[in-house]
């Protein structure tokens, strides 16, 4: 392999391994969010998970930064939780 195609694929790792970092790190951001708003509200699992069309284990997974969320249950979950989904991006800091 050239110097330059192993440059380019080193910096393509580098890429993909940031990107699955801010994953990660986006996943636990809003597992703590979910967990801290359900305490705020009193709100159960399962609950919540009707509330928003989900399975509890759903809703189990996500408080635990388990599962990766869509933009429509994040939507849904806001609602149900009473908080802007812009807050929550307002309170990132990654």
């Amino acid at each position: 392999m050239n110097r330059n195609l192993l440059h380019a694929e080193l910096q393509e790792r580098r890429s993909q391994n940031e990107a699955l970092w801010v994953n990660l790190e986006l996943i636990d951001f809003l597992a703590k969010t979910i967990r801290d708003e359900m305490q705020k509200g009193n709100w159960s699992g399962r609950a919540l998970a009707g509330v928003v069309g989900v399975e509890e284990i759903t809703i189990r997974r996500l408080r635990k930064g388990q599962q990766n969320v869509s933009i429509e249950i994040l939507s849904k979950l806001c609602l149900a939780l009473d908080i802007k989904l812009s807050d929550i991006f307002k309170k990132m800091d990654f």
